[in-house]
């Protein structure tokens, strides 16, 4: 698998944890999605992906299963929080963007471009 691929797996898995009923449909919303948006996105795949590395040994090794989700609670807690001190998107558009990411090659396409771009810089 790629690094940008499983950045983005990363970044589906998340959406996947934080998905809300009522967010608007990705299709829809994909249209608002512009270079900025999406060099943000890229920006808070990177943080949730360091984050992910640091914590799923971590909680592959717990002693228990609730040691396990109170250390998964914990994980949770700071990947929420890195996106939101990433500037220029919200949680709610990290999730929307990840969602629509899922079904649409052009977004993915889009996103790798953006990625390729900031990983040469």
């Amino acid at each position: 698998m790629t690094d940008l691929a499983r950045r983005c797996a990363c970044a589906l898995v998340l959406a996947a944890l934080f998905l809300v009923p009522g967010l608007p449909a990705a299709a829809q919303a994909q249209d608002a999605f512009n270079d900025r948006k999406l060099n943000a996105f890229v920006v808070a795949v990177v943080k949730v992906d360091r984050l992910i590395d640091a914590w799923a040994p971590k909680i592959r090794s717990a002693e228990d299963e609730e040691q396990a989700k109170a250390m998964n609670e914990q994980a949770n807690a700071e990947l929420r929080q890195a996106i939101e001190q990433t500037d220029g998107i919200t949680v709610e558009e990290y999730k929307v963007i990840s969602e629509a990411m899922r079904s649409d090659s052009e977004l993915m396409s889009r996103v790798e471009a953006i990625y390729e771009k900031q990983a040469a810089q």
